[in-house]
């Protein structure tokens, strides 16, 4: 089994069997995922805040991201490109693959136990909104996994990894919308499949601001992808994910 085959069918069986209670936030996220594949004992290694320095993915100047504290001043000093750093790293046999995850949430009260009292909390999940810039990010993950793999030999490729009790990312953008081409959808309204675009860039819509621009630079990849969902219960609460292998 390759190690991307072996990766996919852990990331699944943890979200389909694994996990069954409420996530806190990204960094749980990570936690336990990390946990449970290292559990697996199917791994030689497995990393968090894997670190890549950015000059490395920039060869052909498509690593688009500067620090925005440090933003080009004077053409001669250019703009500090922005350090990556990898949620999830694993190794076997001397390959690597990567995983890279999204946990945006919406408020919805939820019954669990502290400390053995049972109690239902509203403030657990929290609505973080901007589902525009959370689309931008999870292409900017399939991105960075892209040129990851092109630059190291070792690096089979990996995971672009979604969870959240939000639809609104399975939602179709309208086609006269400035996001339209970072949607997450997985079908059109009339139930085709939706084959997304290379292109990551803000489409400009007259009257709209487009300020988004100057911090998050459009960008391409390199192939189109699909985005398929599927949904899990954690303590009773409905959840969905998708999972975008990039190889």
């Amino acid at each position: 089994m390759t190690l991307l085959k072996l990766l996919e069918q852990d990331l699944r069986c943890w979200i389909e069997q694994g996990n069954k209670r409420i996530l806190f936030n990204e960094r749980d996220f990570q936690l336990q995922l990390a946990m449970w594949l290292l559990k697996s004992g199917n791994y030689d290694a497995v990393e968090l805040e894997y670190h890549v320095p950015a000059q490395e993915l920039n060869k052909d100047n498509d690593y688009v991201w500067v620090n925005p504290n440090r933003k080009k001043k004077e053409d001669s000093h250019p703009a500090e490109l922005q350090e990556m750093y990898l949620d999830i790293v694993v190794e076997k046999d001397s390959r690597f693959a990567i995983v890279e995850l999204k946990y945006p949430t919406k408020i919805e009260p939820i019954k669990i136990k502290r400390f053995g009292d049972s109690k239902e909390f509203t403030d657990i999940l929290k609505n973080q909104g901007a589902d525009n810039i959370v689309k931008y990010n999870f292409w900017k993950d399939v991105r960075r996994i892209e040129l990851v793999k092109r630059r190291f030999n070792n690096v089979v490729g990996g995971f672009a990894f979604m969870l959240t009790n939000d639809r609104i990312y399975q939602v179709q953008p309208k086609a006269d919308t400035y996001k339209l081409n970072f949607s997450m959808a997985e079908k059109t309204k009339d139930g085709r499949t939706i084959l997304h675009c290379k292109d990551k860039s803000w489409v400009q819509v007259k009257g709209k601001d487009t300020s988004l621009k100057e911090h998050l630079p459009d960008f391409k990849v390199d192939k189109e992808y699909e985005t398929p969902w599927n949904s899990t219960l954690c303590d009773d609460v409905e959840f969905y994910y998708t999972i975008v292998r990039i190889d």
